[in-house]
């Protein structure tokens, strides 16, 4: 949507001018195609599809995708949305932020969690 620069007037009565219609009148349309246009930003889901498709439990499928997103309830993620916290750090170290990279690929607590898992089902990584 395109900014409009307004000159205040002293004189004239104050008018209410809804910019996502040519006419300035709202319609129910006009919001709906805001919505929709948003939505088609927000939410590009191609590299997923395939992550929809796998043969896992849907719990599985709906926590990777948000771990992905960065959608879950991290103290990150609830500050930024306004929560009140006392606290910020990370529960399990206590040396930084709990954010989903920290939680799940940085701290010091979970990393050998990984590792553990890693050998529980007989894979192998390579590091370069």
């Amino acid at each position: 949507m395109e900014t409009a620069v307004l000159t205040i007037q002293q004189q004239g009565a104050d008018s209410w001018v809804w910019k996502a219609d040519p006419s300035g009148n709202y319609s129910t349309k006009s919001a709906y195609d805001i919505l929709l246009e948003a939505k088609r930003g927000e939410t590009d889901d191609g590299p997923f599809v395939e992550l929809w498709k796998l043969r896992i439990p849907p719990k599985a499928a709906t926590f990777a995708w948000r771990l992905i997103r960065d959608r879950l309830p991290t103290k990150a993620n609830l500050r930024r949305r306004q929560v009140e916290l006392t606290d910020s750090r990370c529960p399990l170290c206590n040396n930084m932020e709990e954010n989903a990279a920290h939680l799940f690929f940085n701290c010091s607590k979970t990393i050998p969690l990984w590792w553990e898992s890693l050998s529980l089902v007989k894979t192998k990584v390579a590091f370069p």
